[in-house]
């Protein structure tokens, strides 16, 4: 069992291909995709407890929110993340995932980024997803909302949104938000990645 504000050890799973046996649906054209730790390969159970902002359940994915004192605990499993939520006092809840940098290489403004996940919930709250694009010191955001209670989630980011500065993104990160949570329990059961050129219009 892992405290609070512990470090999960370093474990030697969910380190094969990026399938690792799961197919992840690629649309026409696909030309990268890429399904983070949490949701690859085998895993030993593990329990995080009341876990501080920014506490790492993996090497690309992390826990994040506000609440001073918070009642909640990440559970993982060979197959999914599972978030229990008691009591909340903050503002929001969130699982950010860092995508690799084959997510940068070769990304241009024509492309479209999907993000998709299933979840099942009890008493859910309303999501969000967050597309982060660092370039530099800035960093450009688009946002999805997702209603509660949404079991198959499927965003698109068009980057053609985003102003042209001719800048290189440098790093990519998407933020699962719950705002202002009550009591809840989540389980997630897979988040896939993939990105593609937008047809020509």
């Amino acid at each position: 069992m892992i405290r609070r504000g512990q470090r999960p050890p370093a474990p030697d799973r969910r380190t094969g291909p990026e399938d690792d046996g799961q197919a992840i649906r690629r649309p026409s054209g696909t030309d990268w995709a890429w399904r983070p730790l949490p949701w690859r390969g085998p895993v030993a159970g593990a329990e995080i407890l009341s876990p501080t902002a920014g506490t790492p359940i993996s090497a690309d994915t992390r826990v994040f929110h506000d609440c001073p004192r918070s009642d909640l605990a990440v559970r993982l499993t060979p197959a999914d993340v599972g978030i229990a939520v008691l009591s909340f006092a903050g503002s929001y809840l969130s699982l950010a995932i860092d995508l690799p940098e084959a997510a940068v290489a070769g990304l241009r403004p024509t492309h479209l980024i999907r993000c998709e996940a299933r979840v099942a919930a009890h008493m859910p709250a309303p999501m969000t997803v967050r597309l982060n694009l660092q370039r530099g010191p800035n960093t450009e955001r688009l946002v999805r909302a997702i209603p509660a209670g949404t079991a198959d989630v499927v965003v698109e980011f068009d980057l053609a949104a985003l102003p042209a500065t001719g800048t290189r993104v440098e790093k990519i990160w998407v933020d699962l938000i719950w705002e202002r949570p009550g009591p809840m329990a989540l389980t997630i059961l897979d988040v896939t990645f993939t990105r593609r050129p937008r047809a020509a219009l």
